[in-house]
């Protein structure tokens, strides 16, 4: 077998625990390039960021992006600093989006529930995004016609 060979590569299984290494990762990258940004002189994107609980709120307040104004790794073990993050986006005049790992959040039947804390706080469910894990491309692709 060639070392491009299917065969030769383990597949890859969706875990809580690589769900969780792919969401910490999103998060540094984000945090990141906030951080790049904050460097610039006079603070323009108004960058904050805060360790709340295990959570970790990104703001980007004279940019109202979702994707720079994110709230990290919130599982029912912070539901009660939902009004805490609320206010730290509050206060820096940003609208927050809450990134749900459903790999560590419980579904809705259980309890206690971050969808329903959210709801209870004013919040709905905006758009999905997920981190999409499957089998590898082709090595080969089909010439296309033309």
């Amino acid at each position: 077998m060639s070392a491009t060979s299917r065969d030769d590569v383990a597949p890859l299984m969706a875990t809580t625990e690589l769900a969780t290494r792919l969401v910490a990762a999103e998060r540094r990258c984000i945090q990141d390039w906030l951080l790049a940004l904050a460097d610039e002189p006079g603070d323009p994107f108004r960058i904050r960021i805060a360790e709340i609980g295990a959570t970790t709120a990104l703001a980007c307040w004279a940019v109202p992006a979702e994707i720079l104004n994110r709230v990290f790794e919130l599982t029912q073990a912070d539901i009660e600093r939902i009004p805490e993050i609320l206010a730290f986006y509050d206060a820096h005049g940003a609208a927050p989006t809450f990134d749900l790992n459903p790999y560590t959040v419980t579904g809705f039947w259980q309890q206690p529930n971050v969808t329903s804390a959210l709801a209870r706080h004013g919040l709905h469910h905006g758009h999905s995004t997920t981190c999409s894990l499957g089998d590898r491309p082709p090595t080969s692709r089909p010439r296309l016609p033309g």
